[in-house]
């Protein structure tokens, strides 16, 4: 007979647990697919409102003037942004391309010799609260 463990937890309270970046950046990324997903009908509907006459264009960028449409229309420039980029990560990452440390390293180093090509300069100073910064400053 199997028999559970007294230190399984009963009550698991999700907005106490923290995720790592990757898993944050994850999280928006599915929620800024959802976001597109709920915005389809209505560029449907507003394409399809501005192809009809000349006054169904007007109707259109009228409705786009509106405060609360810009906001949802910036919530979604931002949300196409983050899916795209956060995509092409997720691909990257499927393909093995930079993964691992030494494949990172290697991209560092070449960025840093072009930068010095170009004469700049990555330059670290460490914070009072003992925190690294990088600067990047024009040499000579």
């Amino acid at each position: 007979m199997v028999t559970l463990s007294n230190k399984r937890p009963v009550y698991l309270n999700l907005l106490k647990i923290r995720l790592p970046l990757a898993g944050m950046v994850s999280l928006a990324h599915r929620v800024s697919g959802v976001l597109l997903f709920l915005a389809i009908p209505f560029a449907v509907y507003l394409l399809h409102l501005s192809t009809m006459s000349a006054s169904g264009f007007d109707e259109a960028l009228k409705l786009l003037d509106n405060t609360l449409i810009k906001l949802i229309n910036t919530a979604l420039l931002w949300s196409i942004a983050h899916h795209f980029f956060t995509g092409i990560r997720f691909l990257l990452i499927d393909a093995d391309i930079g993964v691992d440390k030494q494949g990172l390293f290697h991209l560092l180093n070449r960025m840093r010799q072009v930068d010095r090509d170009r004469g700049l300069a990555f330059t670290r100073h460490r914070g009072s609260d003992g925190n690294d910064a990088l600067f990047l400053v024009q040499q000579g």
